[in-house]
């Protein structure tokens, strides 16, 4: 692993060697702050993804995120990471 955090292969030895675990990318590390320190949240990290843009959630959790905070936050990792001028228009268009 870097030094600057996980890889797309560190990310995939970890959700092979967890199955029961889901990796969602954050747009920031700022993101991946709120969601791991809000002591209410099933979102956590471990050592090998600190540092690297993601969160984690065992899947039997996910009944604790409603439908609307999951699809805020899989919509700003997509966008973070999608074409800019596709984002753009995708979010202009759900915000209609």
């Amino acid at each position: 692993m870097s030094e600057r955090g996980a890889s797309t292969h560190d990310l995939h030895d970890i959700a092979v060697s967890l199955p029961e675990v889901i990796v969602i990318h954050t747009p920031g590390l700022d993101d991946k702050d709120a969601l791991v320190q809000d002591e209410r949240s099933p979102f956590f990290t471990t050592p090998h993804v600190d540092g690297y843009r993601a969160v984690l959630i065992r899947e039997r959790d996910l009944h604790l995120v409603s439908v609307d905070e999951l699809r805020e936050i899989i919509t700003d990792a997509w966008a973070a990471r999608a074409p800019k001028r596709l984002a753009k228009a995708f979010l202009d268009r759900e915000s209609r």
